[in-house]
């Protein structure tokens, strides 16, 4: 493809449902350009319960934090996915839409189109729901959605919902459903036991299709501007490529910001400290970062705790820490393995508590 209309940098979360669109829409020809490979003979990609095993290893950027402040100075794993469906080939695969109040708020602050009742035909459109098709959950979607429940589950998730529920708190059937808040069992992007990645549900079944190429190993280093508008990339070895139409850049909360600033377009004063030459002053790229803190509690089981066949983290708790908050600000996930910081250790027979939180 010598000049494609639409160049997408990355092929993750947000890569592959854009070209995909783009792709239905027949907006013309897209190349898709991702610095990892294939995942097609890595085990652990597809196996749901082998996540944790994935950091640090060739799909991972294996990017670490600064020393952190607040966390008595620790330097922090921050796993970003490189590889073909990005960081959703390692994450839990907790298939959880957001809150109302979310998609509301933006459309308050005057983001028309992106409230609630705007949004749910989309989160709608993209299932292919294990319960079929509802009011809140569609079928024949891109994306299977499974519903975890006591079946095959670990014991220790069944407890935690059961416990949930007894010191006051809702149960809750459907994370998904009407409400967020309660508790009860994740749904997940896992179908027959295999992890659902973006790659796989968007791009993948487009694969030979006329108007796409995906180049696996193209690193981008630069987006390429001409009289103030992104009309290419630059790769590492020095190729460059143009688009017709747009640069689509969907390298992920640390690298579409990195790429801005090393092409010039970020705050102007702190990019000609560090020797780039800035082409639109934009100060807040690379700014107001957040990510939201989860706290493994390990406790050790009385009894042997069996293998589970899942995600690792079946069951959840979405609730206030204080009255009169509109929306849950507080995640509780039980996951059923030791799950730490590395510079701790835990008996290998005992599961987690990991409270989260939504909103920092």
């Amino acid at each position: 493809m010598s000049r494609p209309d639409y160049i997408v940098v990355g092929s993750g979360s947000a890569g592959s449902v854009l070209a995909r669109r783009l792709l239905d829409a027949d907006a013309g020809t897209v190349l898709v350009l991702e610095a990892g490979g294939s995942h097609d003979d890595n085990a652990a990609v597809h196996d749901p319960t082998a996540w944790p095993s994935l950091w640090g290893t060739d799909v991972d950027w294996a990017y670490r934090t600064v020393p952190q402040t607040h966390t008595a100075d620790r330097v922090h794993d921050w796993p970003r996915g490189r590889v073909l469906g990005g960081t959703s080939c390692l994450n839990a695969m907790q298939y959880i839409r957001g809150h109302r109040a979310d998609y509301d708020a933006w459309a308050a602050a005057g983001n028309a189109g992106w409230g609630y009742e705007d949004v749910l035909p989309l989160f709608v459109g993209l299932e292919d729901h294990e319960g079929g098709p509802s009011p809140l959950h569609g079928a024949g979607g891109p994306v299977h959605v499974s519903t975890l429940r006591d079946k095959d589950a670990n014991p220790t998730s069944t407890a935690f919902v059961e416990a949930c529920v007894e010191v006051g708190y809702l149960r809750n059937d459907d994370i998904n459903g009407a409400t967020t808040e309660g508790a009860g069992w994740n749904p997940t992007s896992i179908r027959d036991r295999v992890r659902q990645d973006t790659w796989t549900c968007f791009l993948a079944p487009m694969a030979g299709r006329p108007g796409l190429e995906v180049r696996t190993g193209a690193r981008v280093t630069r987006l390429l501007v001409e009289r103030g508008r992104v009309t290419g990339v630059e790769l590492d070895d020095g190729e460059r490529l143009h688009a017709e139409r747009e640069v689509v850049l969907c390298a992920g909360a640390i690298d579409s910001p990195r790429l801005l600033l090393q092409s010039g377009i970020g705050p102007a004063d702190e990019l000609r400290a560090v020797g780039v030459d800035p082409v639109h002053d934009l100060p807040g790229v690379g700014r107001n970062l957040h990510d939201h803190l989860l706290l493994g509690v390990v406790y050790e089981a009385a009894e042997p705790l069996p293998a589970g066949l899942n995600n690792l983290s079946e069951s959840v708790l979405f609730t206030t820490s204080t009255r009169g908050t509109p929306a849950p600000d507080i995640q509780v996930a039980l996951v059923h393995v030791p799950f730490h910081s590395p510079e701790f250790t835990a008996p290998a027979n005992s599961y987690t508590i990991a409270p989260g939180i939504v909103a920092p």
